[in-house]
Parts: structure tokens; sequence; C-alpha cells
């Protein structure tokens, strides 16, 4: 496949790589194996410099992206993609390392999902902005540029105004900071260094969360890296316009998001819901919603353009209910491990990263074929239909027992000094 790009002249205008789905797969082979051991990174050294470092390294190679794709070609970009999901790797963990510290329960939902929230709204910059920028005399290059520019000035801005704890806040008032921590409580304010292994990996809440996370993520990647190809083969819109159609179903996604963890939150306050109640009627919405729109996605071709955009919008925007579901559960169930819990459950569910544009590639084989089409369709829908359900049977909302920060050997031990103690006083 060609890719097509308008640019100056001292770059192609034309790429002849056959290895599309390769290379958008290519970054997950670098994130997802350093998940789990991000979520220990991010508990044992300084948050600021870990987000500033990891992310600053991912821009420096985002930069030298198009200088590689002109004079080392595919395989070269491959690599950059490659370190690029290395150094990529610690952003969820960090996200939810800083929410464990931040986010009192009964805020959760709407705070936790308005940060997660933003991941659309970039994703609708990023289908905007770069089809104008190629248009541009200044080339695609400066998609490139101009992304990663923007990157590194957020890792300065991290580095100058962001805390991990409420305690080492200047600006924040005593008050503030004992109505945070008194509402998290059972957040240790010292460095966890114990894990819980056996417990975490025998949780049947633990799995019921990672099921859902590898629902949503199949669907999330299977419609973010494969839609603007459907309705530019299928549809027959022109790339300009697919770009921008493209992006309304994740600009909904951003608004719902924020409607969906507001009812969430508020019905928690009024106990009208358990925080188990909670992330399980949202993340079932986020799940059902999405699968429904996919399974009556018509088949046909450009005359049933607008009932399919109506469709892929309502398949998007309604798994925004999952960024107050499944997403921010790992809190609820170990707000002490949660960086862990996130590190393991995201690393397996985003091997549907790779996994997803693959099973893409294998099933259309002929991009204009809508029967093909529909099997990709129909499989993301059948995931989420049995992630939410899975979700909705195992998920719970309660910390569990294993939510502790020393190991169970040590804790008899201090129990057995105690009582020696006790007994030396009483004789």
């Amino acid at each position: 496949m060609n890719l097509r790009l308008t640019t100056s002249k001292n770059v192609p205008k034309t790429f002849n790589w056959t290895n599309k789905n390769v290379i958008l797969s290519s970054f997950f082979i670098g994130y997802v194996p350093l998940q789990i051991s991000a979520g220990f990174l991010v508990r044992q050294f300084n948050v600021k410099v870990l987000a500033a470092t990891s992310l600053g390294i991912s821009s420096f190679l985002g930069l030298l992206t198009p200088v590689i794709a002109t004079h080392v070609g595919s395989k070269g970009v491959i690599a950059i993609r490659v370190l690029q999901g290395t150094t990529q790797g610690f952003v969820f963990p960090l996200v939810q390392h800083l929410l464990a510290y931040w986010v009192p329960p009964t805020e959760r939902a709407f705070l936790g999902g308005a940060v997660y929230a933003a991941r659309p709204m970039a994703t609708v910059l990023a289908m905007i902005i770069p089809g104008y920028l190629a248009a541009s005399s200044f080339g695609w290059p400066w998609i490139f540029y101009t992304s990663n520019i923007m990157a590194l000035v957020w890792c300065l801005s991290f580095l100058i105004f962001s805390y991990e704890r409420p305690s080492t806040h200047p600006n924040l008032s005593k008050r503030e900071q004992i109505y945070i921590e008194k509402s998290i409580g059972n957040k240790n304010k010292k460095r966890v260094t114990y894990t819980p292994f056996r417990e975490i990996l025998t949780s049947p809440p633990f799995w019921a969360l990672t099921a859902a996370a590898f629902g949503y993520v199949w669907g999330f990647w299977t419609l973010q890296s494969q839609m603007p190809m459907y309705l530019k083969y299928v549809m027959k819109f022109d790339i300009k316009s697919s770009g921008a159609i493209a992006a309304l179903p994740y600009l909904m996604q951003f608004l719902a998001g924020y409607v969906f963890s507001f009812i969430s939150d508020y019905l928690l306050g009024k106990n009208v819901w358990s925080i188990g109640t909670a992330r399980k009627t949202m993340n079932l919405i986020g799940c059902l919603g999405p699968a429904l729109a996919l399974v009556l996605l018509q088949s046909g071709g450009p005359e049933h353009a607008v009932k399919a955009i109506v469709l892929l919008t309502i398949a998007i925007a309604t798994s925004g209910a999952c960024f107050c579901g499944y997403t921010i559960n790992h809190i609820d169930l170990s707000p002490n491990h949660s960086s862990v819990l996130v590190g393991i459950s995201n690393g397996l569910a985003q091997s549907c990263g790779f996994l997803a544009p693959l099973f893409v590639q294998g099933v259309v084989t002929n991009e204009e074929d809508p029967s093909q089409w529909k099997i990709v369709f129909y499989t993301a829908a059948a995931i989420n239909v049995v992630a939410g359900v899975i979700f909705a049977i195992f998920g719970s909302g309660q910390v569990q027992s294993w939510d502790n920060i020393v190991s169970k050997n040590k804790i008899r031990t201090q129990e057995n000094v105690e009582d020696v103690s006790n007994q030396e006083l009483i004789t």
C-alpha cells in the first residue's frame, strides 16, 4: 500500500511500504513487556523525573522519525516505534499512581474519567491537524515536529508544576490536604516495597478487570487504527473529509466520558449506587453500547455513509463510560498496589494493540469489500460483550484483603514480637 503525503522537495511524497500494519503494531512490541516492571518502578522512583524522562526520550525519538523514514526506510521507523513504546510504557502506571494519591473515592469517577477522557481529545486533534500540515507547504514532517515539540513542553511543565502527593504540594491548604488524605485513608504515605503477587494473580476481581480492559482495548485499537481506512475505501470519503469525520466519534467520546463520570459520582454521592455497582453499570454501558452499534453497522457502500458514521460515533462515544468503569477500578481494589495492577492488566490488554491490526490485515484482504469489514466489527462486538459480562459478574468495588504493604510473614513476625513483649511485661 502507498502512503501518499504532500510535503516539501527535501523528502519523498510517497513511501512504497507494504507493511503498514506492522508499523502500527510495532509500538506495542516495546510497550507491552515494560508494563509490569513499570508498575514497580513508578512506586520506587521520583514520579516527576520518571515521567519527564520517559516521555522526553519518546518525544526526541518522534522528532527523528522524518529523517529515519526518509534515509533508513520502514525498518527504521519500526525500530523508532518499538523504542517509543518502551519509553511510553510508564504512562498508565504513572497516571494510576497519581490518581491513587490525589483523588477521593467519591470523586474518582469524575476526576479519573476526566483524565482518561483527554485521550480521545488527543485522538481528535491527531486526526484533523496532520491532514492540514501534510497538505501545507511545510509538509508531512511537521506532523512529527509539532506534536513532539508540544510533548517536550509538557515534560518541562510537568517537572515544574506537578507534585506526587498532597503533602508535598506547597500551595495546598492544610484543610485540603487533610480532606484528601482522610478520604483516601488506606493509601500508605510510605513507599510500598512489598507486592502480594500470589493474591493478585488469584483474585477474581482483578482478572475480571483485566478482561474488561482487553475488551475495551481491542475495540479501541480496531476502530482507531482501521476506521479511516474503512471510511476511505468502503464509504468513499476523500482523505481530508475522512480525517474530519473520523475525528467526530472521539470528540463525542470525550464529551460522553465527562457525562458518564458525572452521573456515576452523583449517584454514588447520593448513596444510590455502591462503588461496585457504579463501576459495573458504567462498564456494561461502555461494552454493550459499542457492541450493539457495531452489529447494526450497515455493510453496504457509500449510500449508507450517514448511517455508518452515526453508528461508529455511537460505538466510540458510548465506550467512554468505561472511563469510570474498569479504568479506575484498580484504585478501588488496591490503592497501595494500583500502579502494579494497571501495569499487569494494561500490559495484557494492550497486546490488542498489535493483535487487532494484524487480525484486520488477515481478514481484510480487499479493503473495498464491506463483508470483510463486517467480520472485523462483529468480532469486536463479541469481545466487548464477553468482557462486559465477565466484569459485571466477577468485578468488585471493594478494597481487597491483600491491599497490604508488608508481607504476611513480616506481619506474623511483628505479632510474635509483640506477644513476647507482652508476656515479659506480665511476668
